[in-house]
């Protein structure tokens, strides 16, 4: 039995997640990325309504509690999958290092699978896998917290896919394969779904030329698109809301001129020395923070996070003052 387990696949799936993720590990402390603002408020937000036992279309504890929708319209199923992972986890570096051992690790088996499906062997099939995990698309999730690295992990599930459209013989098990898989990526990101179904359209029309019955070959394609839909409602349809429901519609006005412009060396056409006197006080305010860094305390902070539970090792409590604010 255990020359039949793959050890070469259980080595690098234990090894290669922890060698990407080592400088979080080596430094004791989390990357907040360009992303991770957005996304770790709309995971608390999951973790908050799933201890409260209060699920809401809204979003009840985060974004300045301003009843925003958000989690609906951005992977909601997914979401709480990862506020459930954030219960689990009680800090934000134990959960980033769950989250990027499980992200890094379903991008290895997933290209993994894939290149074996198409005839390579195990050791090119692994190999594979370790250089598309490597790759800014999915490796890029370590430094900016982007959604989309996520979905790329999964990405490689549409290969067999490609292969069965390129021979253009399609049965149920394939048709039901494809519609599960287009819809699971739905579930992570519907900006992945518009980049890959691009990618099946060559071999899809491959494969209806070749087709012995192409009737049949088109009318399970149909049906796996039709699963899809139905599959990715609970993301589609509240994006169609939000583009369709015209009783609060975007503010129409240029806002920029109205804006203070703070941070800028020149002050060339501003309305007012408001402007001015803003900058200066924003500067100080700066200045102040790296002066006094050292002596944040948590929860005696005038500016409302404790540095060490952010980045460090603190418990859960301590850091839901920054992300729940």
């Amino acid at each position: 039995m255990f020359k039949r387990v793959n050890w070469q696949l259980i080595l690098v799936v234990l090894i290669v997640p922890l060698v990407i993720m080592s400088p979080i590990l080596f430094n004791g402390t989390a990357l907040l990325g360009v992303d991770g603002y957005f996304h770790y408020n709309r995971i608390f937000e999951a973790a908050m309504q799933l201890r409260d036992r209060n699920l809401s279309f809204l979003n009840l504890y985060t974004f300045q509690q301003a009843g925003r929708i958000v989690n609906q319209v951005y992977s909601p199923l997914v979401t709480y999958f990862f506020g459930a992972l954030l219960l689990l986890a009680g800090t934000w570096y134990k959960f980033q290092i769950l989250t990027l051992y499980i992200v890094y690790a379903l991008g290895i088996l997933r290209m993994y699978f894939a290149a074996t499906k198409v005839g390579l062997t195990k050791r090119w099939a692994l190999s594979l896998g370790v250089i598309y995990t490597s790759s800014a698309a999915v490796y890029g999730f370590v430094f900016g917290a982007t959604w989309k690295s996520i979905a790329l992990a999964i990405v490689p599930m549409v290969i067999p896919s490609l292969v069965h459209l390129f021979e253009g013989h399609f049965n149920w098990r394939r048709t039901v394969y494809l519609g599960v898989v287009i819809a699971l990526l739905a579930q992570f990101q519907v900006l992945t779904v518009a980049i890959v179904l691009p990618m099946l359209l060559p071999f899809f029309a491959h494969g209806v030329w070749v087709a012995q019955a192409k009737l049949r070959f088109l009318g399970r394609i149909v049906l796996a698109a039709i699963l899809a839909i139905v599959l990715s409602l609970n993301t589609i349809m509240p994006l169609a809301e939000v583009y369709r429901n015209t009783l609060i519609s975007p503010v129409a006005m240029n806002m920029v001129p109205q804006t203070s412009p703070i941070f800028q060396p020149m002050y060339t056409g501003v309305n007012s020395n408001s402007d001015i006197v803003i900058s200066v006080m924003a500067f100080l305010l700066l200045g102040m923070t790296i002066a006094f860094w050292k002596k944040i305390e948590c929860g005696n902070s005038i500016y409302g996070y404790c540095r060490h539970c952010l980045f460090g090792g603190g418990d859960f409590t301590c850091t839901v003052a920054l992300v729940g604010n």
